[in-house]
């Protein structure tokens, strides 16, 4: 089946069917979303914990940082 099969076939669905569609659909993005925020976090952590990241003390610091980067 195809994408465009699929919308047709949505398409001929009864009201409430689309509506229950809907409500999947925002709760596997929603999902979806939630696990690359947490991807994103346990990466976050695996840098930190191998000295990756760098931290500053204050903004000055961070702002030279910046500088030196270029």
């Amino acid at each position: 089946m195809t994408f465009a099969d699929l919308v047709e076939e949505v398409r001929t669905l009864p009201l409430e069917e689309k509506v229950e569609l809907k409500e999947v659909l925002e709760h596997e993005l929603t999902d979806a979303v939630r696990e690359g925020i947490y991807q994103g976090h346990l990466e976050a952590v695996r840098e930190w914990e191998s000295g990756k990241l760098k931290t500053y003390t204050n903004v000055d610091d961070f702002i030279r940082s910046l500088d030196e980067d270029e």
